[in-house]
């Protein structure tokens, strides 16, 4: 059975003016479209693109920001870096320092879970790179004992270095975490 509302097929020259009236019937800003550049892309940036794993690129494809190790860290914060202004590069420098300080005392995961906390305030305008001091002291509050670095980091960190004779920083980090630990 047929249905009524069939129409009849259209011959290849009528399906062309069907397809000129359809494209003149845009708007003239739709057909002029632009790929936009790389430059336009970073300034339309997301939330969370301050995060050093939107720099990283990797043959094993993306790394999300919790598989990112101290390597892909600096690697991909660097990269950030360049990017900034020069009054930011400062900022972002002292920022990265205070990150590889804590990472000496506390747990790798412990510092990216604070850079995370500082980086989402930034997207959010909570806060900017040169809030120094604002956060020094969120670093001050945000880490707790639990954060410290286990004998399981140190005895990482040695085996790295095995065949380096141990600095009197490392002697005196060892010494600490072991008295930590016996107070534990």
């Amino acid at each position: 059975m047929k249905s009524a509302s069939v129409e009849p097929e259209t011959p290849p020259s009528g399906r062309l003016r069907l397809l000129q009236a359809a494209l003149m019937s845009t708007p003239a800003n739709a057909t002029t479209s632009v790929i936009p550049t790389l430059e336009q892309l970073w300034d339309k940036k997301k939330a969370g693109s301050t995060l050093p794993n939107n720099f990283v690129f990797s043959s094993k494809g993306t790394i999300t920001y919790e598989s990112l190790d101290l390597p892909d860290f600096v690697n991909g914060f660097l990269e950030f870096q360049k990017q900034q202004t020069e009054t930011s590069k400062r900022a972002l420098t002292n920022h990265f320092q205070l990150l590889m300080a804590r990472a000496s005392t506390y747990s790798w995961s412990s510092v990216r879970s604070f850079h995370l906390l500082i980086a989402t305030a930034i997207d959010q305008g909570r806060l900017s790179w040169s809030d120094c001091e604002a956060i020094r002291e969120k670093s001050q509050t945000f880490f707790t004992h639990q954060d410290l670095c286990t004998r399981q980091c140190t005895s990482a960190t040695q085996s790295q270095n095995q065949g380096a004779p141990e600095t009197q920083s490392q002697r005196l980090n060892r010494e600490k975490d072991k008295y930590c630990h016996d107070w534990n």
